[in-house]
Parts: structure tokens; sequence; C-alpha cells
């Protein structure tokens, strides 16, 4: 009986023995492993690049948009309309620098000129920014809608100055904002913006006097961003 139980007793040993040894992690090198970690990260790190769009872009940009110059009720056109697109190159993944062009209605149709620069605050999908741009506006009108004249002297609570044919040839502006910047893909996002345009115009009149007139006005638009 003694026997029999130390040969069961051998033979589980044994038996442990050898699955303990079965179960004993291969002999790998240290460096190896390490390299195969770092190989695994570094194509998670390269898949993770590939997939997240570049929101912060460098290169050509174009910035289309309309709204209305929001005026005083007492001015004649209260909201005139307003569109202009940019084409521009952005230098930084902040800063974008172009050229505008567009239209505008006052009490005449006019073609705006402008340098429009921008500044992005972050290089995410959406970001706030700050823009200004400047330049002139060209009149494509050659004669000026008579009210223009009388609302120069809406105060006057009387005898409003006799009609006299004025030549609209344009003026300066000036219009600095803020705005909101929101890409839905790498090449494609909404913009809204809202600034402060100060607008003079120059008309003319037959005996070479001239007159002028100075705008405040509300920047607000909406349009498109593509790049």
């Amino acid at each position: 009986m003694r026997k029999i139980i130390l040969i069961c007793f051998i033979w589980l040993a044994g038996t442990l023995y050898v699955s303990a040894q079965g179960k004993q992690p291969a002999n790998v090198n240290s460096e190896t492993a390490s390299n195969s970690v770092n190989t695994e990260m570094n194509k998670s790190v390269v898949q993770d690049e590939v997939t997240k769009p570049n929101y912060a872009f460098k290169g050509y940009y174009n910035v289309t948009d309309m709204g209305f110059l929001i005026g005083s009720p007492y001015n004649l056109n209260i909201a005139p309309f307003s569109i202009l697109t940019v084409n521009g190159y952005q230098f930084t993944e902040k800063l974008g620098v172009g050229i505008g062009v567009g239209v505008e209605f006052f009490s005449e149709s006019y073609l705006p000129l402008v340098l429009d620069a921008r500044y992005y605050f972050r290089n995410e999908s959406f970001s706030p920014f700050a823009f200004v741009h400047g330049g002139y506006l060209f009149a494509l009108d050659s004669d000026a809608n008579q009210n223009i004249v009388y609302d120069h002297y809406y105060i006057w609570p009387g005898y409003m100055p006799p009609y006299r044919e004025v030549t609209p040839t344009g003026g300066w502006l000036i219009n600095p904002g803020f705005g909101i910047r929101n890409m839905f893909n790498e090449h494609f996002g909404l913009v809204f913006s809202l600034g402060y345009r100060f607008q003079s115009l120059h008309y003319e009149y037959n005996d070479d006097s001239e007159l002028f007139q100075n705008f405040n006005r509300l920047d607000l638009k909406l349009g498109f961003i593509f790049k």
C-alpha cells in the first residue's frame, strides 16, 4: 500500500512539473519587445494623423459671404444688401490675407474692392476669428437718386433744398469685426461675422461743387469658406 501511494505521489509530482514547464514564458529579448511595442505605437500615431482632418491649413482659400449693412431708421436705405468674395492666402495656421470684390446697394450700386486680413484664434474646426478689411467703393451708377441730396438735410423742419443732379464717384471704407468659422471638413465650412462699417461716399454736382456723406453701419453677414 505504501508503495502504491509513493508511486502515485511521484507520478503526480512529475505531472505538475511537466505542466509548469509548459506554461513558462518563452525567452524574449527585452530590446526586441520594446521595439515591437514602439512600432505598434508609431503605427497608431500615424494612423491617427492620417484619419484626423487638418483644419489648421495653409495655402489658398475663398470666403464668400452676404448680408446687410444695418443703419439708422432715419437713413434712406436702412439695410443695404452686401455681398463680398475674398480670395486669399493662409500664410500661417492662423493668419490669412486676401483681396475682396463684390457689390453693394446704398442709394446707388457700388463695387467694393478691399484688402482683407483674418486671424483665427484656434486650429480646430470651430474657431472664432477677428478680421479687418479696408478699401474703396467704386460707383456703378452714373446718376444719383435725388433722395440722397434730400436725405442729407432730413433734420430741416421745413424748406428742402431744390433737387440737383449729382454724380456718385464712390468713397473709402474701413470694416473691422469678429466672427465664427465652423468647418464641416477640410475643404468647406460656414462663417458668420459681425462688424462695424465706416463708409464715406462722394458726389459731384455739375457746377464742380461736391457732397460728402458718411455712413456708420452694422455689418452682419453669413457665408461660406472654401480651401
